[in-house]
């Protein structure tokens, strides 16, 4: 009986407990890319705010985006009319992510295995005062877009299996504190068996087991 009470708990607790750490594991890394994307989001737009207003060379932008672009976790480059690229990335003027924000005129974003990417087209005036667009690109990642997932779903599952733990060794005390009396009735009606008339059984537990017991002592009276 101890050990049917066991695995019922175990098989009981376990369900709850996966029911429970999976959704919170999954809301743990949605929640660290949300925070990763938008902290390059927030990059992309500093320097689309610092751009908007600014007039110079190709030299000078670049100044002003590397400035930006080493404050903050995220890689961030502009990738002028020409194909110019300003930042720390580089061979950008063929990305497809950057042609279609160019061709479209619109802000988005991409996640993939590859990482995290916003990219916001902005117009910027170069030294001969023609407006063209420019489109801004801010990146992270894979590890950085999962940074402290790993710590914290091992965290999770961690207090998943102290619970489950938990919960088997109060199963096995709760079945010790049935299955002793039933055992001691047991014993009780073997020694009457014998021959021992005198044997009683000790009425404890549960309601049916003092029963149990109560019937027993009546029968051996």
């Amino acid at each position: 009986m101890r050990r049917r009470i066991s695995w019922l708990v175990v098989v009981t607790t376990s369900t709850v407990v996966v029911s429970f750490v999976i959704p919170l594991c999954l809301l743990v890394r949605n929640l660290a890319q949300e925070r990763a994307m938008a902290a390059a989001d927030q990059e992309a737009r500093s320097v689309a705010i610092v751009l908007a207003g600014l007039q110079g060379s190709p030299e000078d932008l670049a100044g002003v985006v590397e400035s930006i672009d080493a404050r903050a976790t995220p890689r961030t480059s502009v990738v002028l009319q020409d194909g110019t690229v300003l930042g720390s990335q580089q061979d950008l003027a063929n990305d497809p992510d950057v042609r279609l924000a160019a061709t479209r005129n619109e802000s988005f974003t991409r996640r993939d295995a590859s990482g995290g990417v916003v990219l916001i087209p902005i117009g910027v005036q170069n030294e001969d005062g023609e407006v063209g667009t420019a489109v801004i690109r801010s990146a992270v990642s894979p590890a950085e877009l999962n940074q402290g997932v790993r710590a914290a779903w091992l965290s999770i599952i961690g207090l998943g299996a102290a619970l489950l733990v938990l919960a088997l060794a109060v199963a096995f005390s709760f079945g010790r504190r049935i299955s002793d009396p039933l055992r001691e009735v047991a014993e009780v009606a073997h020694q009457l068996r014998a021959g021992d008339l005198h044997a009683r059984a000790n009425v404890r537990g549960s309601a049916e087991t003092r029963e149990l017991a109560q019937a027993l002592n009546g029968l051996a009276d």
